[in-house]
């Protein structure tokens, strides 16, 4: 799985398959793949497909438990945001408000 120190999925994906991330994922888009298949082809997780997918403007298939598991994942990631929304409102310090 790449992290920090084993280089970008773009490397990976340069070497595996010789190709750009866009261009695999584009292709992965045409034939129909979810975000649970790209994740086993290519062992990462989701949120980085998501990511990279994200970053290209591409949208894969999302069956049902993908669906809802990607809508979780968005409530954490507005939660963490540092300005204040209705997901994190009440986890702010007051003075943070102001």
């Amino acid at each position: 799985m790449p992290n920090q120190y084993s280089g970008s999925l773009e490397h990976k994906i340069k070497d595996r398959y010789d190709c750009t991330a866009e261009e695999l994922l584009r292709r992965f888009c045409a034939e129909g793949l979810s975000y649970s298949d790209v994740k086993n082809e290519l062992r990462v997780t989701i949120s980085t497909i998501r990511k990279w997918t994200k970053r290209f403007g591409i949208v894969l298939q999302t069956p049902q438990k993908e669906a809802e598991e990607l809508e979780w994942q968005r409530k954490i990631d507005l939660f963490k945001e540092r300005h204040i929304n209705k997901y994190n409102l009440l986890s702010r310090k007051w003075k943070d408000i102001a």
